[in-house]
């Protein structure tokens, strides 16, 4: 059974300015997160409650599961620096 998958308005906004190459990846990453969510370099960060952080070359995915009803919430589609977590 796949997950349902909702992306926030800020994570869209975020996708939207991705330039080519890098929103093409997001985006795929993305579509497989409905089969498996727990695929890839994934890592459930500390300190936040439930959110776990998906790594996708230079950028990062952070979003909450809710096993229970099999969703997917995705928060934030950021880029990897110093200052993201």
């Amino acid at each position: 059974m796949n997950w349902l998958i909702h992306v926030t308005s800020p994570a869209r906004k975020a996708i939207k300015r991705l330039s080519g190459k890098d929103f093409i990846l997001v985006d795929k990453t993305i579509d497989s997160m409905v089969a498996d969510p727990f695929g890839g370099d994934i890592e459930k960060l500390g300190g936040q409650n439930g959110v776990w952080r998906r790594r996708v070359g230079s950028y990062r995915i952070f979003y909450k599961l809710y096993s229970e009803n099999r969703y997917v919430y995705i928060l934030e589609v950021k880029r990897r620096t110093s200052k993201t977590y």
